[in-house]
């Protein structure tokens, strides 16, 4: 199957912390990477990227593009949409930027955890990915990962930093808004077949 995108015109934009509340962004204010921003008609979204930057290739028409927040960031100016008119094929509409500041001031960490199937008799992987969605960066983060008494890690592609019992802890230090990192670890399933 082809995904092929119709022919149009770049529209663009940046979303990003508007800490002083001048609705422009200064050197010192970032792009909020994440976020989603929507252009209707034709209910079509994107994420910003780690810049806080986006962009739509849409045919000549009228659209409107808005900025969905989310619980850790909200609007600091009035613009809570644009109205773009596209005349032409092969046109760049940038500029249509989106400033916001935090809502609360702190990193969110999260965890997430996927596997492959865990059979005894063969290695087995595991994906642990972390990240902040914060407004804040984290420091001094620490990881720590219990894997239970019936998995047992060979490997990682970030090597552990300590082990206790069923515990692994990573040390991971900073972990800037936005940032996602994810450790991939080998282990093996203990045979529990001679406890019957």
């Amino acid at each position: 199957m082809d995904d092929t995108e119709q022919d149009g015109s770049k529209v663009s934009g940046t979303v990003y912390n508007d800490k002083n509340n001048n609705c422009q962004q200064d050197a010192n204010e970032d792009g909020i990477p994440n976020l989603k921003v929507t252009v209707q008609p034709g209910n079509r979204q994107v994420f910003t990227d780690a810049d806080g930057q986006y962009e739509f290739n849409l045919a000549p028409g009228t659209y409107t593009i808005t900025q969905l927040n989310n619980a850790a960031w909200k609007k600091s100016c009035n613009t809570n949409s644009h109205t773009i008119n596209v005349l032409t094929i092969g046109q760049e509409y940038t500029g249509n930027d989106f400033a916001d500041t935090a809502a609360c001031q702190s990193p969110d960490l999260y965890v997430e955890l996927a596997s492959t199937a865990l059979r005894v008799g063969f290695e087995n992987l595991y994906a642990v990915t972390f990240g902040n969605n914060g407004t804040e960066g984290a420091i001094n983060t620490v990881l720590k990962v219990n894997f239970g008494q019936y998995i047992i890690p060979l490997s990682a592609s970030l090597p552990w930093d300590s082990k206790s019992g069923t515990e692994y802890t990573w040390n991971i230090g900073a972990i800037e808004i936005g940032q996602a990192f994810t450790i991939y670890v080998e282990d093996s399933v203990f045979d529990r077949s001679n406890d019957w």
